[in-house]
């Protein structure tokens, strides 16, 4: 299959190869996954019934003990949320380590058992750092996955339901935030970063290649006395590398300063409608700024690195097809 025509559809349906092979592994690392997340979203609710409960205590219309009781719910589930990751991503580390162990043996398999012929006119060099490429491509993308991306946009999700039950007004506009910056950040990643970030993976691997090759013919390059021309060789090769990686550097920053704006105006959004409730009570005006500050940054996070290297992330997975050869 031509690489070319590789999407991320027939990617994620090769690692969900290697997912299945683990069931009872990836059922739990998924439950613990949502769990926390659904835990998580419970968190501002919890911020709010501890705000609210000093108010009362300030006015003196309450014990300070519902204000303990509040805070102790809080902390509570802040631990749980920790203790469900710690659990969840130490099963993730076994499983995988396993696929990973399972998929660069494999590729070798395969690799091995190609015709004399192939193995005659493709540099060993290039085959070995297109399999061990792909090995650590596929842990990229399922960090991204499983880890990053996916619960991070759930989060979010659950933010924006939590939200509009509480203030339909915010709701919607927090469903809405999170949908186009989204859609934006994938459309940049996938379509931008990604075709130049295929470049720069490509010079990488022939790069790796020609440095691989040279050292082990180094025997029979001394012999002819080539030391010089291996040297332009080499060099050529780095070249198109330097130049390559770039532009796909370049193209990152891009994306990154796009987002970045885009940022920039949903927080001017977000404060806009927030200030637009003050006739509101102050508790309500509390629990709802709380709210949209635990939105604002849960939205930052994303703006971080995490779908700014979606598209290498996915370039990179997609590279798991042709990993073999």
């Amino acid at each position: 299959m031509d690489r070319e025509s590789i999407g991320f559809g027939q990617v994620l349906a090769f690692v969900w190869g290697y997912w299945r092979r683990f069931p009872v592994r990836f059922a739990l690392i998924s439950g613990g996954v949502l769990l926390a997340i659904v835990i998580e979203i419970q968190i501002p609710a919890r911020s709010a019934e501890l705000v609210t409960s000093l108010q009362r205590f300030d006015s003196g219309r309450a014990a300070l003990q519902p204000a303990w009781v509040a805070a102790g719910w809080l902390l509570g589930t802040f631990a749980v949320v920790f203790t469900l990751r710690q659990l969840y991503l130490r099963v993730w580390v076994r499983f995988a380590a396993d696929v990973m162990r399972q998929m660069v043996s494999e590729g070798f398999q395969r690799a091995q058992r190609f015709s004399a012929d192939w193995h005659a006119n493709n540099f060993a060099g290039a085959t070995v750092r297109k399999i061990s490429r792909g090995m650590w491509a596929y842990d990229t993308f399922a960090d991204t996955t499983v880890i990053d991306l996916g619960p991070a946009v759930i989060t979010l999700l659950g933010f924006s339901v939590a939200m509009f039950l509480r203030e339909p007004l915010l709701g919607l506009y927090f469903a809405s935030a999170v949908g186009g910056f989204i859609a934006v950040s994938v459309v940049l990643s996938l379509r931008y970063v990604a075709p130049a970030n295929q470049l720069s993976n490509d010079a990488d691997t022939q790069l790796g290649g020609a440095l691989a090759d040279a050292m082990t013919c180094n025997t029979v390059i001394k012999s002819f006395g080539a030391e010089d021309r291996e040297d332009r060789r080499f060099d050529a090769a780095a070249e198109r590398w330097q130049l390559r990686a770039r532009k796909a550097w370049r193209r990152s920053m891009d994306s990154g300063a796009i987002q970045s704006v885009l940022i920039l105006l949903l927080l001017g959004g977000l404060l806009t409608i927030v200030l637009s409730l003050a006739e509101s009570g102050e508790a309500q005006k509390l629990a709802v700024g709380r709210h949209a500050g635990l939105f604002a940054e849960a939205l930052a996070q994303l703006a971080d690195g995490r779908l700014e290297a979606t598209g290498e992330d996915i370039r990179h997975g997609m590279e798991l097809r042709g990993a073999g050869g």
